[in-house]
């Protein structure tokens, strides 16, 4: 399962960077620490994760406005 957050944040036109992604996290309680909300974009970018959090997919669909679908990549 991947995530691809390069794609998300061009997507949405937005001047944002991963790190600015991941300190939005932080502010909504996803994340205890900006390094973890870090650790996790990395994580999710390279493929490597065979799940994912549940509130962590809400976020991320209520924020750039996307369907689960346009979120994940399952290959």
């Amino acid at each position: 399962m991947k995530i691809d957050f390069d794609k998300l944040i061009i997507d949405s036109g937005e001047k944002i960077t991963k790190i600015g992604l991941a300190r939005e996290m932080t502010e909504a309680g996803i994340f205890k620490s900006v390094r973890s909300a870090e650790n996790m974009i990395q994580f999710h970018q390279s493929g490597k994760a065979k799940s994912c959090d549940y509130e962590l997919l809400q976020y991320l669909m209520k924020r750039f406005n996307k369907n689960l679908l346009e979120i994940i990549d399952i290959n």
